[in-house]
């Protein structure tokens, strides 16, 4: 079976001069009939680590989490965009941070995902305030002042959406 797989995709990657590269491409047991926790039996596809894991009636369905890498890179490259942008105006630099976060929620927003995209806005929150506050000599704002200003400018805290998408794997 795995060698007639590997035979057709690598046939149809050559259709479109690309080769499989066999040190990445493996097959793994990914069953709702044999969830597990263990590492093996989760697959990183599209920035999402997904699982098989019960909900809260006790069925058995697949749930997905930020995976470690593309998290980790999210903080890094808002870190980095927030530091650069500090001493722009905020009536630029605000709506701005605030598509990038209202993305990632689009994104990212899944129901099983909700402490993830909560770390997010949290460091963003926090690497604003600290960034912010070193403009100048003296603190530009306390903390009551940051949230009304956040307020003004409408940053909302992440949500995970209600509706689950029906996606087609084939």
């Amino acid at each position: 079976m795995h060698l007639l797989c590997y035979r057709i995709l690598g046939n149809r990657l050559r259709k479109f001069n690309l080769e499989l590269a066999k040190d990445k491409t493996h097959f793994i047991r990914f069953s709702r009939f044999h969830p597990s926790g263990h590492p093996d039996r989760r697959i990183n596809f599209l920035g999402f680590e997904c699982y098989w894991g019960k909900d809260h009636q006790g069925e058995l369905r697949l749930k997905r989490v930020t995976s470690r890498k593309k998290h980790k890179r999210i903080l890094s490259e808002l870190y980095q965009w927030i530091k650069k942008h500090r001493s722009k105006r905020l009536n630029i630099t605000m709506p701005t941070l605030k598509r990038k976060l209202v993305g990632i929620q689009n994104y990212f927003g899944l129901p099983d995902n909700s402490k993830s995209i909560s770390r997010i806005y949290n460091f963003a929150l926090h690497t604003l305030y600290k960034w912010l506050n070193k403009r100048s000599q003296r603190l530009s704002f306390n903390w009551h002042g940051f949230k009304d200003m956040l307020g003004y400018f409408q940053i909302k805290p992440l949500r995970v959406s209600k509706r689950l998408i029906a996606v087609d794997w084939y």
